[in-house]
């Protein structure tokens, strides 16, 4: 509790020396508490809706939170959500889910941005390290927390998370940003936009940055620097006062280091190999968008990926097609929206004696196509939610996702809703991969093997959530959920067998399959209040209990899984508004332990001090990890494929943002 206490004390400080600010510094706040209920967001059911009208439970990170927070990462500004579980595992890898199950590659959460999904088919997850979209150019995070399948297809297991990045519109002029420090050692960005005549605007953009390394068990420097420039454009045109088009492209080319565990047939049998991963690659996304009248519309998007990945264990290159089309409209009490889609990945390996993939070139996808149904009633106080997604999948053939979401308005003010989905995550190229990942001296190696008999993992989720705004400085959000999963993927022990090479040894194989079963209930609770006009305190908190079984026979304890991540977690972000457009923000989060990764439980406090000497330039200096000069936050056990995990450690930056 000692960082609570420190946390207390200084805000009981700040509180003693500026008592009143007066309205001069109101305006530093964004949005009121009002405003910020009111934001409109699209994940939920892929239409423009006010947050307090949607059913289900979701949370919106806005640009100003990202810069509050000191945020320079995606990753960094989702320790701000409920029921979100981020763990920094090196200096540029992080294990990110939410409500259970997490790790380097967890694969039940979607990820999108500006609806381009970034989840890769070949891993089941999403490469953190390369989704590095400039920082400023976020208008806000929209976060799903629960199923998402009825919209988003297979995947969207325990949440959906979308970036949307701001309307060219809105970047017009020049912005300079630039910075460095303890760890992140230096950083720029240059972004420029332009009118181009009355109904397009455009933005082209760059950033480079060099992180260098966290610190390994013993308090050196660890092997994990990371350095990745790129740089994009994004063009909005309105040919119409019925159409919009949005082309948006980025390129990228860098590395990131990381130290890996391999196996090894000759003595020592296991060696820790210092590996600098290449990686490059980029996208094309182009959205077309058209109001055939007031009450309908219909939307198509189209999108390429091509990224390249060289590791000591892998070599990969991969070509992702994705071609959405939905059309919406409005009937009388109804609210229909309906839609088709096909995403197709075509793959490359090049295997190492440690991953193996077979074949080494293969194409494989998926087509789909959903209905939801909005249904008001009662003079509109209530809203009820039927629709499903289809998908036909390369792998498993047919599945379906239904939900069923209900929401009432019991007062202005006040909200109730509930949920219950169906959803399921489809097995990927895992199924055909082949990892050695141990060896017992002298000559028996552990490997995990491929498989063609796998089935989708399903979920059905039950959800009930209150919205509440007693006053127009304090908003409530709670949530309960009760998960309960079937054929969940584990592994179980095969017939070993004998191979001559490349040196002779024994093979004990385990066998992926769907024998796990279990569920996860929890809460999750979102406080804001305007405590005066220059101070705001934001807090969440977080509860989740998971319990797994498995079959007889099987060689990973479910308890494992369970315990990858924290039965509790918080946060309080106090923003305070000083004089002379000066700002002052403190954010503590506190994770629970990891008890079966032996992780313990961790606080951290970040501090953000930020003055605006004139409007056009503001200069911040921030302070992260204060209470610790090394955290780990996860576990080698469990990071996958042998890398190494490092201590975040205690850093301090400053930055520079010139608008021109």
């Amino acid at each position: 509790m000692q960082a609570t206490h420190i946390w207390l004390t200084l805000g009981i400080i700040m509180a003693s020396v500026f008592p009143v600010f007066g309205q001069a510094t109101a305006s530093l706040m964004e949005m009121s508490i009002e405003e910020l209920m009111q934001i409109k967001i699209v994940s939920v059911s892929k239409r423009e809706q006010k947050i307090s009208d949607t059913a289900a439970a979701v949370s919106v990170i806005t640009a100003d939170d990202i810069r509050r927070a000191g945020a320079l990462t995606i990753p960094d500004a989702l320790r701000m959500v409920p029921g979100v579980e981020v763990a920094h595992i090196n200096a540029n890898k992080w294990a990110i889910s939410i409500r259970g199950f997490n790790g380097l590659y967890s694969n039940k959460l979607l990820v999108l941005i500006d609806g381009r999904s970034v989840y890769t088919p070949l891993f089941s997850g999403v490469y953190w390290d390369i989704q590095d979209t400039m920082i400023e150019d976020i208008e806000r995070i929209e976060v799903v927390r629960g199923p998402g399948g009825s919209l988003w297809g297979a995947n969207a297991v325990n949440g959906v998370i979308n970036v949307v990045t701001k309307h060219a519109s809105e970047t017009q002029g020049g912005l300079i940003t630039a910075g460095g420090g303890s760890h992140n050692r230096a950083f720029g960005a240059l972004r420029y936009g332009v009118e181009l005549g009355d109904n397009a605007w455009l933005r082209l953009y760059g950033k480079d940055f060099k992180r260098t390394a966290f610190k390994n068990s013993v308090g050196n420097a660890a092997f994990d620097e990371w350095r990745i420039p790129r740089g994009g454009m994004r063009l909005d045109w309105n040919p119409s006062s019925k159409s919009r088009v949005r082309l948006s492209a980025e390129a990228y080319k860098g590395y990131a280091e990381q130290s890996i565990s391999l196996p090894s047939l000759i003595p020592p049998y296991t060696q820790v190999i210092n590996d600098r991963a290449r990686v490059s690659g980029g996208f094309m996304n182009a959205n077309w968008a058209h109001d055939f009248s007031e009450n309908n519309d219909a939307h198509i998007q189209f999108s390429y990926e091509r990224s390249s990945r060289r590791e000591v264990t892998l070599g990969q290159q991969l070509d992702i097609f994705d071609i959405d089309a939905e059309h919406h409209m409005e009937v009388d009490t109804h609210n229909l929206t309906w839609g088709l889609g096909y995403h197709l990945t075509r793959d490359r390996m090049d295997n190492s004696l440690t991953i193996i993939f077979s074949p080494t070139e293969h194409s494989y996808g998926y087509y789909s196509w959903f209905v939801q149904d909005e249904i008001s009633f009662a003079d509109g106080r209530g809203v009820l939610t039927l629709g499903s997604k289809f998908l036909h999948d390369s792998y498993t053939g047919f599945d379906y996702q239904p939900s069923g979401r209900i929401h009432w308005n019991l007062s202005e003010r006040q909200q109730l809703w509930g949920a219950v989905s169906r959803v399921v995550q489809t097995p990927s190229r895992l199924t055909d991969m082949r990892i050695n990942f141990l060896n017992i001296p002298p000559a028996t190696v552990l490997a995990i093997m491929p498989s063609d008999t796998l089935d989708s993992q399903k979920m059905i989720a039950y959800e009930v959530g209150w919205r509440a705004q007693p006053s127009e400085s304090l908003s409530l959000d709670m949530t309960g959920f009760y998960h309960d999963y079937k054929s969940l993927i584990t592994n179980i022990p095969g017939t070993p067998f004998f191979e001559p090479a490349p040196r002779p040894h024994l093979v004990l194989p385990l066998l992926q399959s769907n024998q796990l079963d279990g569920h996860s209930f929890g809460a999750e609770l979102e406080v804001k209040w305007q405590a005066q006009d220059w101070w705001r305190l934001i807090g969440v908190y977080g509860y989740q209990n998971m319990n797994l079984k498995h079959a007889a026979g099987t060689t990973i304890a479910a308890s494992a899984q369970a315990g990858n991540s924290p039965r509790q977690s918080f946060s309080i972000r106090s923003q305070f508004n000083l004089p002379s457009d000066t700002t002052f923000d403190m954010n503590y989060y506190y994770t629970g332990k990891l008890r079966n990764l032996n992780v313990s439980a961790n606080n951290r406090v970040d501090l953000r001090l930020a003055w605006r000497p004139v409007k056009a330039m503001q200069l911040s200096l921030v302070v992260q990890n204060l209470l610790d000069s090394r955290t780990f936050e996860f576990s080698t056990s469990a990071a996958s494929s042998g890398v190494q995990v490092s201590a975040v450690p205690r850093s301090v930056y400053s930055k520079i943002e010139w608008e021109f």
